[in-house]
């Protein structure tokens, strides 16, 4: 028997290279991700530092998913899954959730590990270092160098070896906790509610066989824009582009999820974009809060969803790959012994380095509080995970005790 030929197929090398170059440009085109440096949507960067979309020449089509928004289908025909389910996962959609803890502390290390377990969260411990062995001195020497005490250093240096882990490891974002933080038992329906509008103030509005990407809120890309703020409630939030890389949206940098109070961006914000997200009433907030903006009090369980302008403290924050490198490039190279806040005010847009364009969103009241304990309880949280611990271990979850009752 005579042994088969081998078939040679000659494809002409024109075609080989035409493939290349058509996929290397689609790829170009479309490569856009949170991880710093490598962002990349053909529309270069507007003033502030921020995405500048591109103007579609290919109309983007669009098919109905599940819920009550719509999924883009790229160009070459592949769907965008809707990552809002990422909020259900152990890791509420980050790449991980990090909580710091000083060795002296390890009765808050106790009741974390229970209060984690009771919300189904998995956490991975940043240890930080005991007060003695903290540096009295910045490492680099500047002018204006702050030196604020041993207990503010330590936590502070344990935040700075969070950051540090996110760089090292190449996450794409991580939530970061301090370890006396109390939360909601219905975290999940918050963090749900919360992604849905961050979308909602970041991601280009789905409107079909459109040319241009629109948002709705138009002072996103161009603060300049207008000085009055862009009320959108959360009913009547329109359809947005689902997000290929988070629940929360594409582009954002920060997501200050446990802070002691701030500003709403306004008048006296001109660099900030001034859309906020309007959810009323939300029964996990007490009927009694009254929030402050710069429009008036909002009453009747009222929550914002906005851009982070000037906070006064930060204990519970998300940041992407980029957000990470800054913030550990400020306060270890800049300022040693600073305060990671400033460097969260001055990169969110509160100070002078409003030329980096992070993109920051928050929610007011906060999701996370500080324990106080003592039955001080905590702020804004009804339905306390470490007050309702007792009956969560005696596996009593027949009705949960709230701080603020009606």
């Amino acid at each position: 028997m005579l042994p088969l030929r081998r078939q040679v197929i000659i494809i002409p090398l024109s075609l080989v290279l035409g493939f290349f170059v058509a996929y290397a440009g689609f790829n170009h085109g479309m490569r856009r991700t949170m991880l710093g440096s490598t962002v990349d949507f053909r529309g270069g960067y507007n003033a502030l530092g921020r995405i500048r979309p591109m103007n579609t020449t290919t109309p983007i089509s669009w098919e109905k998913t599940v819920g009550d928004s719509k999924a883009a289908v790229v160009p070459d025909g592949m769907k965008v899954k809707d990552l809002t389910v990422a909020v259900e996962n152990g890791t509420l959609g980050f790449g991980k959730i990090l909580v710091t803890n000083l060795p002296q502390n390890m009765d808050r290390r106790d009741t974390m590990v229970l209060a984690s377990a009771f919300s189904k969260l998995k956490i991975d411990w940043v240890d930080g270092i005991p007060n003695h062995e903290t540096r009295a001195t910045p490492l680099v020497s500047v002018q204006n160098q702050k030196n604020p005490a041993k207990e503010s250093e330590a936590i502070g240096r344990a935040q700075m070896v969070a950051l540090r882990t996110v760089v090292e490891q190449n996450l794409p974002c991580a939530l970061i906790l301090e370890d006396d933080l109390d939360w909601d038992i219905r975290l999940r329906e918050q963090m749900h509610t919360f992604a849905l509008s961050t979308r909602t103030l970041i991601q280009p509005l789905a409107v079909k066989d459109s040319q241009n990407f629109t948002y709705a809120d138009p002072t996103y890309f161009n603060p300049s824009l207008s000085n009055e703020s862009a009320e959108i409630h959360f009913k009547d939030r329109p359809a947005t582009i689902q997000p290929s890389n988070s629940a929360y949206g594409d582009d954002w940098d920060i997501l200050l999820l446990g802070h002691c109070g701030m500003t709403t961006p306004g008048r006296k914000t001109p660099n900030l974009p001034k859309g906020r997200v309007i959810l009323e009433p939300d029964p996990t907030i007490a009927r009694s809060n009254i929030l402050a903006t710069d429009s008036g009090a909002l009453e009747n369980q009222t929550r914002l969803y906005h851009h982070v302008s000037a906070p006064e403290c930060a204990f519970a924050y998300a940041v992407s790959q980029r957000a990470a490198r800054l913030l550990l490039y400020k306060v270890s190279l800049d300022n040693n012994t600073a305060k990671l806040d400033d460097a969260l005010v001055a990169l969110c847009g509160g100070g002078t380095d409003q030329e980096r364009g992070l993109v920051c969103l928050t929610t007011q009241p906060s999701l996370f509080s500080r324990w106080e304990g003592g039955g001080a309880g905590s702020q804004h949280v009804r339905w306390s995970v470490r007050m309702n611990m007792g009956k969560y271990v005696r596996g009593d979850e027949k009705e949960w005790v709230d701080q603020y009752p009606d």
